[in-house]
């Protein structure tokens, strides 16, 4: 999508009728009654935006309107191609919702489509389903209890680095009474689709306040000159045999993206389904250590492997191209290989909360991978390539 398609899109969301956002397991947006907003001391009345952001999360002046047959760009719509596959990641669309025309309706239809698949949810726009290639809500759960103990997170200023579309910023305002939320990803369609769902809300939303920063790990780096640069990634996977997705590089920051973080350090960060795809683990870990404040909390998340019981020390796959289905794979640690990473990072406190089988958190309706397709129904434990299945790893350290 280019630049004038995606202010298309921004101005159409900002043409329907200002929304709230009520978080849950399925994230909602629409003219709700005030009511229904989730309970929550989280009731931030306004960015936290520094002028550096200004210009990308808030409205733009000069604003381009869409063009064309029912609004739709260049005379387009949902059934010229223009969009995804049908079914790639949508479910199918209700009626029109209350307080939308059909022509809205149809339209929002079109930019649900336009900006998807989305991997991270599932949404609920003014009553449209947007189904996801995760079910997120199940490793929330995973760590929720965890999160609801902490006052870092419930407090403190929170970062979720490599948080695609936003959905767990979104989960974030139901357990914070205080402090601000800042989401990192560097791949230019989760923020689109973050940015898209944000320009509906009524300006007095919490999740209004919410900022997103579209960048990589770098911009993390701190005033001593903790600056990481892989050059070698698109190298490396190009002799690997596995095919370069920028979309799943997270170092990578866009061309021609300079931008400086609303703050600087955090009392917490989330850093959930990111290090494997890291080919280098422990820098990533150290610029995170940099950017935590004194005491701060790290809670990493990580597909990985289960510990061997007869080979007790840390271990890790290094798959020679996909794993699982799944590109941009670079290392499947189990939890000892993880502790040792964070040791050698600077943390301390290091904890393994838990550990989980996530085979069934994958909605296969999006056109993407499942991880149920690759396993071994003949030996539970492996996949059909005869590398160990993965599971997930929650993690837990101190700066």
């Amino acid at each position: 999508m280019q630049e004038e398609e995606f202010q298309q899109a921004l101005a159409f969301a900002r043409s329907l009728p200002p929304s709230v956002l009520v978080s849950g397991p399925i994230v909602s947006l629409g003219p709700y009654a005030r009511g229904v907003l989730p309970h929550s001391g989280f009731m931030a009345g306004k960015r936290h935006s520094s002028e550096g952001m200004a210009g990308d999360m808030g409205r733009s002046e000069g604003e381009v309107e869409p063009q064309g047959r029912s609004g739709f760009p260049n005379g387009g719509g949902p059934s010229e191609g223009n969009g995804p596959p049908a079914g790639a990641g949508q479910s199918e669309r209700p009626k029109a919702f209350p307080g939308l025309s059909p022509t809205q309706d149809e339209e929002l239809r079109y930019w649900l489509d336009r900006l998807g698949p989305f991997r991270k949810g599932p949404f609920s726009v003014y009553g449209q389903s947007v189904a996801s290639h995760w079910n997120s809500d199940a490793k929330w759960q995973h760590c929720l209890p965890f999160l609801i103990q902490d006052s870092a997170v419930l407090q403190g200023d929170v970062l979720d680095l490599g948080c695609n579309n936003g959905y767990y910023l979104f989960r974030l305002l139901e357990i914070k009474t205080a402090g601000r939320i800042l989401g990192m990803d560097p791949a230019a369609s989760f923020y689109r689709q973050f940015r898209f769902l944000q320009e509906m809300l009524s300006p007095d939303s919490p999740a209004a306040a919410i900022d997103f920063l579209p960048a990589g790990h770098e911009a993390l780096a701190d005033k001593a000159g903790q600056m990481a640069s892989e050059h070698s990634a698109q190298h490396s996977a190009q002799h690997s045999g596995s095919a370069y997705d920028p979309e799943m590089d997270l170092m990578r920051t866009p061309d021609g993206l300079q931008k400086d973080l609303p703050w600087m350090t955090f009392d917490a960060i989330l850093c959930w389904g990111v290090i494997y795809h890291r080919t280098d683990p422990i820098q990533l870990l150290r610029t995170i250590h940099g950017a935590l404040n004194s005491g701060g909390v790290l809670y990493l998340e990580s597909m990985g492997i289960p510990e061997d019981p007869g080979h007790p020390y840390a271990q890790s796959i290094i798959p020679m191209g996909k794993y699982a289905g799944a590109r941009g794979i670079w290392q499947v640690p189990n939890a000892r290989a993880l502790e040792n990473y964070l040791h050698r990072s600077g943390f301390r406190n290091i904890e393994v909360l838990k550990e989980w089988d996530y085979s069934e958190e994958l909605n296969g309706d999006t056109g993407l991978p499942v991880l149920q397709e690759y396993l071994d129904p003949n030996r539970p434990g492996f996949l059909q390539d005869g590398l160990p299945s993965p599971i997930r790893i929650l993690m837990r350290a101190r700066r």
